[in-house]
Formats: C-alpha cells, sequence, structure tokens
C-alpha cells in the first residue's frame, strides 16, 4: 500500500519493566556507559586523510593488534564531510554531531584518535570540542614531521599503539543487561 494509507498508532503502549535477572560480559567505560566489545576506533576530520587511514588500519589490525589480545579490532571511521564546507551553515551541526556520536560508541572504550590534515574546515576541536571524550589524541598529517606518506602512516600506528595498550588493560565484567544499549543501522 501507499505510505499515505497506513494507519498511525495512536495508542502509546506501557513501558515495559526493567530486564531483571540477566546479565552479559561488557567493558565499562569512565562515563557509565557499557560496551560488547574493546575496540580501537579512529575517526577522522576530512575526507582527504582517507588513504592514510586505510593503511594504517590494515597495518594495525595485521602488525599490532596480536600483540594486544583484549583488543578485538579497529575501526576507521571515514566520511565525505570537512574540506571546503560550509562548516557555519544552518545545518552543518547536524553531520558533525552525528560524527561525534558515531565516536562515541560505547565499543570505542571512551576514547577515540582523531586523523586530520590540518587545513580542513573541521578542526578536530569542533568534532570533539572539550569535556565530549576524555581520552582524545589527534594525529596532523600536515605537521612538519611528516615527510611523505609512511611517515604519516607510522605515526598513526605510534599513537595507536598507546591507545592500544590502555584497551588491552580492560577486563570484562559482569553487567545487568538493562544495561545494554543495542543500535540499528537504518535499513539493516
Amino acid at each position: 500500500r501507499a505510505l499515505s494509507g497506513l494507519p498511525m498508532a495512536n495508542v502509546k503502549p506501557p513501558t515495559p519493566a526493567p530486564l531483571e535477572g540477566h546479565t552479559f560480559e561488557g567493558y565499562r567505560n569512565a562515563d557509565g556507559s557499557v560496551g560488547t566489545r574493546n575496540l580501537l576506533a579512529i575517526t577522522t576530520t576530512v575526507q582527504c586523510v582517507a588513504g592514510v587511514l586505510d593503511v594504517a588500519v590494515e597495518r594495525i589490525r595485521t602488525e599490532l593488534l596480536p600483540k594486544y589480545p583484549n583488543v578485538d579490532g579497529v575501526v576507521g571511521l571515514e566520511h565525505t564531510y570537512g574540506c571546503g564546507v560550509a562548516i557555519d551553515a544552518p545545518d552543518a551541526p547536524i553531520p558533525i554531531r552525528t560524527l561525534r556520536h558515531i565516536s562515541l560508541n560505547p565499543n570505542f572504550g571512551g576514547e577515540v584518535m582523531v586523523l586530520s590534515l590540518g587545513c580542513e574546515k573541521l578542526q578536530p576541536e569542533r568534532l570533539m570540542p572539550e569535556g565530549t571524550i576524555p581520552l582524545m589524541t589527534n594525529v596532523r598529517l600536515q605537521d612538519d614531521k611528516h615527510v611523505g606518506f609512511m611517515s604519516m602512516v607510522e605515526d598513526v600506528l605510534v599513537t595507536a599503539e598507546t591507545h592500544l595498550k590502555r584497551l588491552n588493560a580492560r577486563q570484562r565484567e559482569t553487567v545487568p543487561a538493562s544495561e545494554l544499549v543495542v543500535g540499528v543501522q537504518c535499513g539493516g
């Protein structure tokens, strides 16, 4: 049927009772959220760094993760935002907030690495303002210390290792199922 002909719900169902007596083994974060996985997240401020991110994530996966058995994986968070955009346009906070909230996923251990270029309009401080996340490090690819592509990748790996050491020290704990937050992908 056409969407316009579908009936609309007009009665709000009662709030269900909290789930009692069920638990899961999760990773508690400093902000109180609980993740089911222990992942290193690397978010970006601009699409121009995607090539470096892809190579770095693959090297982290193959070279570093085997040394950190309590870390479940690495996730590179890419997007097509940040360079040449109307950063102060009325609706600009929406994609910025979306990128920030993805980076705050409880499975990322309450910390995130940011990979930036340096010249983009969406600077790390705008993506992750102070107080947003307790542990944030930024690798800026236009820093003078970088001489070539592999220099940039190596810097990402060195910074990632600092995060991996912290993440690897985390231990699962028994958590009430009522603290589990489930997200679904639109259309998934």
